[in-house]
């Protein structure tokens, strides 16, 4: 079960896919930008976490602040 479309992809995305191999549900796919399959996600944000440029937010979840260096 999951929540109603939560999950965004801001259009800051590359559509680089480093979230893709992390999804567990497959729920991502890439062309131009990444596209969460609404049906398959469900919202547990571990794209999130792995998304280099902070493309991906969930509701609710703050967006973490990536000072790479």
């Amino acid at each position: 079960m999951h929540c109603e479309n939560m999950m965004t992809v801001l259009d800051k995305c590359v559509g680089c896919g480093e979230c893709v191999p992390f999804c567990p549900f497959e729920a991502i796919t890439t062309y131009g930008m990444a596209i969460v399959d609404k049906e398959k996600c469900t919202e547990c944000g571990i794209c999130v976490d792995y998304c280099p440029i902070d493309a991906l937010y969930l509701k609710g979840n703050k967006i973490k602040d990536n000072n790479r260096q």
